[in-house]
């Protein structure tokens, strides 16, 4: 009998997702949740209190955030988190795609900023950049 090594199953990411319309969260699940990501949607949150309260008790290993929120700004958010969880990953997915915006984000610590519509295989990538995992391969055929 020949003992084979097993390959170790992939790496599913726990993902928060911080947007307040309940459409996009559904379609951003589904495109998370999809196998070319492969990723699970361990909760939702609205804002930056219900976001860190999120990640302390989930513990997710990626937040993708829409930066476009009503109730409190989504920049503030991102502020919030990157003050709270330094080496968290987070990606910024937003219909807000002017130059300005973009860096806005970047510079107050967003990893990677994806414009909305956003495809399964872009959030694959975005999710294996800021995740460095060598289980984590996402299916990009």
């Amino acid at each position: 009998m020949v003992n084979q090594e097993e390959t170790p199953p992939a790496v599913k990411l726990k993902v928060l997702l911080v947007d307040t319309l309940v459409a996009r969260l559904g379609v951003l699940k589904v495109l998370v949740e999809s196998q070319t990501v492969g990723s699970t949607m361990v909760g939702t949150a609205s804002n930056a209190s219900t976001a860190v309260e999120a990640v302390n008790e989930l513990a997710p290993d990626v937040v993708m955030l829409e930066i476009q929120l009503p109730v409190e700004a989504g920049m503030e958010t991102l502020c919030t988190l990157r003050g709270c969880f330094p080496t968290l990953p987070i990606v910024v997915c937003s219909f807000r795609r002017d130059r300005e915006t973009k860096e806005q984000a970047i510079r107050a610590g967003a990893n990677v900023f994806l414009d909305k519509p956003v495809t399964a295989h872009q959030i694959a990538a975005a999710f294996a950049q800021v995740v460095p995992s060598p289980s984590y391969e996402p299916e990009m055929s």
